[in-house]
């Protein structure tokens, strides 16, 4: 049956809201943190296989033997284009309180970011199963590990994408409910540390001239909230200021002695066209002015983060998903910027495919408490239904 002979109305009344409630709780019983999603992966990929999708196996990622990746594939009639469901199967490793169902609401580590997308993709599987519809082209189904930093930091889906396992376009099933993310900021995670050679040594024995490193990274920190001033003035028309952030800073390891060691770690997010590199020399030269003559030795590492991107609203999945948006909601989607991590940017800068990213929203992701309500699970797996329809439209 093509999608012509089955109104996408009947289409999207086969999606069942119990059961992906049952599919998610089932999913956040499973644990899965970073580097350690073998058990969850043969979970998804046994549902799957149950939802009639071909070639579903476990890839390994190189160097991490607990991380592999989930891949599977549902076959079109035709030469049309590929299109990709992806999702990451890892979840922070905070601890969390045991799963459980309150009415339609799951509760869960993992439940909000991102096993609701994970079962959203398993129940698309499903209700395309049930209804044999046939599409002109191949569906992708993708799930990796190591998303989550500072563990993680891409390794899983830079290795399918190593293999070329990617498709022509790509829904990751994580993000925004309620917006479409035309463009993102890029980000750098930067680590300034600064060293002073020798012992740590009683604050008795102290010259009056060797630095404290206390002192000194508290002169670092202001010449960084000066800079984060300056960049703030550098406003793009589609993404706003660039902005700098300060989360952490030690030094020292007792109240009396000599601090030896002083780190500063923070974030700055700027546009995709800037470089990581252009950061990094930046925070290079502001610590340098700072701590100038001092016997300080210093380093600065902004090698970690992720890119920004953009996406144009002429791509057919961003046409795709606004119509499938509309049918499903009764309302326009919002055009918004992305301002966190995801994998969509991902998929644009590493692979050059086109990629959007929708979710049941974000207000939960790594918070204390994780939940999901099963509507949300029911909209997204009906979003995802259209959006596959209006995509091969």
């Amino acid at each position: 049956m093509t999608t012509t002979d089955l109104s996408i109305q009947n289409l999207l009344a086969l999606v069942d809201r119990d059961r992906l409630r049952d599919t998610l709780f089932d999913m956040v019983r499973i644990p899965s943190p970073t580097g350690d999603t073998r058990t969850f992966a043969e979970h998804v990929a046994h549902l799957l296989r149950e939802s009639s999708l071909a070639d579903v196996g476990l890839i390994d990622t190189p160097d991490w033997p607990d991380s592999p990746a989930v891949v599977a594939w549902r076959r079109g009639r035709g030469r049309g284009p590929t299109l990709q469901f992806s999702g990451h199967l890892d979840h922070i490793h905070q601890p969390h309180a045991a799963p459980t169902i309150a009415g339609d609401r799951i509760y869960g580590r993992g439940a909000a970011d991102m096993k609701s997308g994970l079962a959203c993709m398993v129940e698309v599987a499903r209700v395309l199963d049930t209804a044999g519809i046939e599409l002109p082209g191949d569906l992708l189904f993708t799930a990796h590990d190591l998303h989550e930093a500072p563990v993680g930091y891409g390794e899983g889906l830079r290795s399918l994408l190593c293999l070329g396992i990617v498709g022509d376009a790509v829904i990751v099933t994580e993000g925004p409910s309620d917006a479409f993310h035309i463009a993102g900021k890029s980000q750098s995670v930067f680590e300034i540390t600064l060293t002073l050679p020798g012992d740590p040594i009683h604050e008795l024995a102290v010259s009056p001239e060797t630095p404290n490193l206390v002192e000194l990274g508290a002169e670092v920190i202001s010449a960084l909230t000066q800079l984060r001033t300056r960049i703030a003035q550098r406003c793009d028309e589609v993404l706003g200021p660039e902005t700098l952030f300060l989360g952490q800073i030690a030094a020292g390891d007792f109240y009396n002695r000599l601090p030896t060691v002083c780190r500063i770690v923070g974030t700055w997010r700027y546009p995709p066209e800037t470089t990581r590199d252009a950061v990094a020399a930046e925070l290079h030269e502001v610590v340098l002015s700072t701590v100038e003559d001092r016997p300080v030795c210093v380093s600065v590492d902004g090698s970690q983060g992720n890119e920004g991107f953009r996406v144009s609203l002429d791509e057919p999945i961003a046409q795709a998903l606004h119509a499938a948006y509309h049918q499903v909601t009764g309302s326009p989607l919002a055009n918004g910027v992305q301002l966190f991590a995801a994998d969509n940017g991902k998929f644009i800068n590493w692979a050059h495919v086109p990629a959007v990213a929708h979710g049941v929203g974000l207000s939960q992701a790594h918070a204390d408490i994780e939940w999901c309500d099963a509507a949300d699970l029911e909209r997204l797996a009906k979003v995802l239904l259209a959006t596959t329809v209006e995509y091969y439209s």
